[in-house]
């Protein structure tokens, strides 16, 4: 009975936070309410995994599912992270006729002939200078929810019922590869989404969505609905084009076709905007810097235009050996998501919600070490609230690579180990 306490812990922990303003604002409460999640969640996979996950119970799936639901619902009334405004405002800029990847919000107003009425979500919009940085899937969402709700908790509620329709394809993924359904808890019960989505609001769920649709696709397999997934995934989130090497050699001509079909479809309403279709995005991965680790060691060595050159370059490498040995799809996503966090340039907290998934497929512990660590980044947001300023203080970057990395290690050499024990098997045999 433990991992239910456990998990209604995690509930009343999530009521304290949907209480408490937002993300990361009120500093310690936040940080404390959080890392007991955290705790909990740790506790939970290292003293009770093989009794939530030791069979295909119907019951104890359905009050997996309750517990995460219910975490979710009471979570939901903390303020939605700023960027939900950027969403909405750029679907209204839409109805008035304008494109968001030429006019950014500041200039709303020298771009409409007519009077704006006064506009929350664009003045509370983040980086007003800037054009938009999301792709023509998700502008299309902007403009539905324009026209149907124009309201911050209607789209926190869509993300809601994306993220249920996710945790549908992961155990449906599950099913499918023979594993118990009940391992979906791993992702269910995790302190950061529910933050990230149901909290905040990010629509980073689509991005989730359509890739474990994509990688489900390829499974089962289904060129056609894979194709379909992938395309989601990067028309929701440009971050989904990492995956194509992955589908470079498993969805075949006819569904290389379908996805380029259906991406080209949804840009081809913005493509007067040129440039402006990845423009921010360039400048985000030239400019930007934050909560990084290794790059800010040696940034002031070599120079913050080198460091994104090595990053490129790794990642690269990354990708051109998933082309050549892809026989898992599932561990070359995981191997490519974990690539691309480590080299970005900037890391916000519910960017490691793209790792999360794959722990219910396979644990590492640097990555559910990192996935929960990543949230002390939000200490920058009550930093701001006292000073004014964004920014990570550094013995705060320590205290969220150091375990990481001392992880990474402990499963590098233990690799290792266990490779030179074949090696000895192979030879003795």
């Amino acid at each position: 009975m433990m991992h239910w306490f456990g998990g209604l812990a995690l509930i009343l922990l999530c009521l304290v936070l949907g209480l408490g303003g937002p993300a990361g604002e009120s500093g310690w409460p936040f940080l404390l309410a959080y890392t007991a999640m955290c705790l909990i969640y740790g506790a939970l996979y290292w003293k009770r995994r093989g009794i939530l996950e030791r069979g295909h119970s119907q019951q104890e799936l359905v009050a997996i599912v309750v517990i995460g639901v219910c975490a979710r619902v009471f979570i939901f009334p903390m303020p939605h992270s700023d960027d939900v405004h950027r969403y909405l405002w750029e679907g209204r800029l839409q109805q008035l006729g304008g494109n968001p990847y030429e006019i950014a919000p500041k200039d709303a107003e020298s771009w409409v002939p007519f009077p704006l009425r006064p506009d929350l979500h664009r003045t509370e919009v983040n980086h007003p200078e800037l054009t938009t940085v999301y792709p023509p899937g998700a502008q299309v969402l902007f403009l539905l929810m324009a026209e149907v709700r124009y309201s911050a908790g209607a789209w926190k509620i869509i993300m809601i019922l994306s993220e249920l329709a996710f945790v549908g394809v992961l155990i449906r993924f599950l099913h499918t590869r023979g594993q118990p359904r009940a391992r979906v808890w791993r992702y269910f019960w995790h302190p950061l989404p529910m933050v990230a989505f149901a909290g905040e609001g990010h629509l980073d769920i689509l991005l989730l969505l359509g890739t474990w649709v994509f990688f489900s696709g390829l499974a089962r397999p289904r060129p056609a609905v894979a194709a379909v997934g992938l395309s989601l995934a990067i028309l929701t989130k440009f971050l989904g084009g990492l995956y194509a090497p992955i589908a470079f050699r498993r969805l075949g001509w006819k569904g290389t076709v379908l996805a380029v079909v259906l991406v080209l479809a949804f840009t081809l309403p913005f493509v007067d905007a040129g440039f402006g279709l990845v423009r921010t995005l360039v400048l985000f991965g030239r400019e930007m810097s934050y909560n990084t680790s290794w790059q800010a060691l040696i940034a002031p060595l070599v120079g913050e235009a080198a460091v994104r050159v090595i990053g490129l370059a790794a990642l690269a490498v990354v990708g051109y050996l998933v082309v050549i040995r892809d026989r898992n799809p599932v561990r070359s996503g995981f191997f490519l998501t974990a690539a691309f966090l480590l080299v970005s340039p900037t890391i916000h907290p519910w960017y490691l919600t793209w790792l999360v998934p794959f722990l219910v497929f396979r644990w590492r512990m640097w990555a559910a070490i990192w996935s929960c660590t990543v949230g002390w980044a939000y200490i920058a947001y009550s930093i701001e609230a006292d000073s004014g300023q964004f920014r990570l203080p550094y013995l705060w970057l320590v205290a969220e690579y150091l375990p990481v990395y001392l992880a990474f290690g402990w499963w590098a050499i233990r690799g290792r180990d266990r490779l030179r024990a074949k090696g000895t098997d192979v030879r003795t045999a």
